[in-house]
């Protein structure tokens, strides 16, 4: 299963083994081998593949994808696959990939991160934090409410709400969905810019909440930013080298 969650990773779409071919020998020329195992199923059509692997690339051969991710990075795979089980999250990838509307990739997509991020951060078994200390805080809370109550009359009705949230301002909630997902983006080296900080502060929400993604050229950016940053994480779990065909995430500002 570890083998074929991975090449179906690679691949951009998902991939079966039809024939298994082990033994003391092989055959050269042909598949075939001391001992052979033949697969049935249903043949399987896939209407798109992602290309953020550059795997068909046929001007840049030396690229070696396959290769690199077989002998480099399938036992960073199988060990962080028994952690966090990366195969649900390449099979969410997958159907993502398939999926027709941008709409229903995106939404695939918040699921998969969500997930990924959560085992994640249950696995690393992190709890609440304070930060500043509780002790450090105090000093720095006290000039805060004193200059919310300079300006009591500019907060209103909202002066009450203001102050009680200032007493745990610096109380970091390891569970909440935000936090876990800075935590593996942080954790995995990836910069933290004003795209990603949009996607988890508001297009996450939206999404969840209210089925919105945007329109057009914006919907098209979430989508390619999302599926990216999935790819990118699970990359850097298995310490894969090679190039990435980036349209958003790794670009420059």
């Amino acid at each position: 299963m570890d083998y074929i969650s991975l090449l179906s990773f690679i691949n951009g779409a998902e991939a079966r083994i039809r024939k298994e071919c082990y033994g003391t020998y092989h055959s050269v020329g042909k598949i075939d081998a001391e001992k052979v195992v033949t697969y049935s199923f249903r043949k399987l059509t896939n209407d798109r593949y992602n290309e953020y692997l550059p795997l068909n690339n046929y001007h840049n051969r030396t690229e070696r994808v396959l290769s690199k991710s077989l002998v480099f990075s399938f036992d960073h795979f199988v060990e962080w696959n028994k952690k966090i089980d990366l195969n649900s999250i390449i099979f969410y990838l997958s159907n993502s990939q398939q999926s027709k509307s941008i709409e229903e990739k995106v939404f695939i997509q918040i699921i998969a991160f969500e997930r990924l991020s959560t085992i994640y951060v249950e696995y690393l078994g992190q709890k609440e934090e304070f930060l500043p200390s509780k002790e450090d805080y105090q000093s720095i809370k006290e000039q805060l409410l004193k200059i919310v109550d300079e300006n009591k009359e500019k907060f209103g009705n909202a002066y009450n709400t203001v102050k009680s949230k200032l007493g745990n301002l610096n109380q970091i909630k390891r569970h909440s969905t935000t936090d876990k997902m800075y935590r593996i983006i942080n954790d995995f080296d990836i910069p933290i810019n004003s795209k990603l900080e949009k996607l988890i502060e508001v297009v996450r929400h939206k999404t969840v909440h209210r089925g919105d993604i945007g329109e057009g050229r914006e919907a098209v950016i979430i989508y390619h930013l999302l599926d990216e940053l999935i790819r990118e994480i699970l990359l850097r779990m298995i310490e894969y080298k090679g190039n990435r065909n980036s349209l958003v995430l790794l670009l420059k500002e």
